[in-house]
């Protein structure tokens, strides 16, 4: 995946990849324009999402925690 142009990065990918990056992100678009799926609201994709993130967040907390355990029984310095 290519990333974009920015004030202080150049472009990380050829003008091909990011010709092939558009090609398939507007062909997920029109997928999901053409799906008989029922539509999702906005309001609900986005409490998914903050639920998503939290998740992983926790997760995160939890495995810097168990790390910092592991440091301190190695140098002993926790029961």
């Amino acid at each position: 995946m290519c990333i974009g142009n920015t004030k202080h990065r150049k472009s990380l990918c050829t003008q091909e990849q990011a010709d092939s990056s558009d090609r398939w992100f507007r062909a997920k678009v029109q997928e999901a324009i053409d799906s008989d799926k029922p539509s999702l609201p906005h309001s609900e994709a986005m409490a998914r999402l903050d639920r998503l993130m939290e998740e992983r967040r926790r997760q995160r907390i939890g495995e810097t925690a168990t790390e910092v355990l592991r440091v301190l029984h190695a140098r002993q310095e926790y029961p």
